[in-house]
């Protein structure tokens, strides 16, 4: 697994290929890759009296390999590290240099030339603070990242306009309903189209779905209860009246079911 994992290094999707070949992880994978360099340093050196403690590759590299392409966390990293030898490798050094290395990259990607895209945004929270992205569908490439004070149809405009200045302009969008990121984008560009986010739509009808379900299950208790005062009722004034409550109970009940059971097939 070694070897294997030594003959992936640099071949783009490789490592994902392995991992899912023998159902282990990438971030085992990369440390089968790290013995692997020692291992060889040991067949190959001409001083077999003290192994060269030289990296392969700088730690900054490696930490950040680690966490883009290995989705390793923090502590799991600083792990990987001790375990080959590199330092600093404590969970704060390296939390400190993922956040200096982030701060030193744009917020908007820049083209050298126009490109039109279709734009796929949405809005993410961090600590109740709205975080404005935009992304390029096919590639999935980030146009545009940046954490904002609100989310208004002022501040997503203003979020496609620099968009637009950094020559990635939209052809449409596909997002959510948002009131803010729908209007923002309409006032960017007045004449482009809008698609819906099937993301965003489904989790809406599932919620509908959910709200048919309790509905169907408060109409079955309903009915159980008007079958238990019909039950109790002595004079055959009562008797009639609880009856007739009770098959009107019936009925909603049996309407209520269908409509949950037919919207429950849509998500079979």
């Amino acid at each position: 697994m070694k070897g294997l994992a030594l003959l992936a290094k640099g071949i783009y999707g490789k490592m994902s290929a392995l991992a899912r070949q023998y159902d282990i992880s990438r971030t085992l994978l990369y440390r089968l890759l790290g013995q692997a360099y020692v291992y060889l340093n040991i067949l190959v050196s001409l001083e077999n009296e003290k192994l060269s403690s030289e990296p392969a590759f700088e730690v900054e590299e490696l930490i950040v390999l680690l966490r883009l392409e290995g989705h390793c966390s923090i502590s799991s990293t600083s792990e990987i590290l001790q375990f080959m030898n590199m330092s600093p490798y404590s969970a704060g050094t390296i939390s400190e240099r993922l956040a200096s290395f982030g701060s030193k990259l744009p917020s908007t990607l820049q083209a050298s030339n126009p490109h039109h895209v279709i734009y796929l945004s949405d809005e993410i929270f961090a600590i109740s603070s709205p975080i404005l992205v935009t992304v390029e569908p096919k590639s999935t490439a980030i146009l545009k990242i940046e954490l904002a004070n609100n989310r208004t149809s002022e501040t997503w405009g203003q979020h496609f306009e620099t968009l637009k200045e950094h020559q990635y302009i939209a052809n449409g969008l596909s997002s959510d309903r948002g009131n803010g990121i729908t209007k923002g984008f309409h006032d960017a560009y007045p004449n482009a189209d809008w698609f819906s986010d099937h993301f965003h739509e489904f989790r809406g009808l599932k919620k509908i779905g959910i709200q048919l379900e309790q509905k169907a299950y408060a109409s079955i208790q309903h009915e159980h209860e008007t079958l238990r005062l019909f039950n109790n009722a002595r004079s055959e004034k009562n008797l009639q009246q609880r009856l007739n409550t009770h098959q009107i109970a019936i009925e909603e009940c049996e309407k209520a079911i269908k409509l949950y059971e037919e919207s429950d097939q849509i998500f079979q």
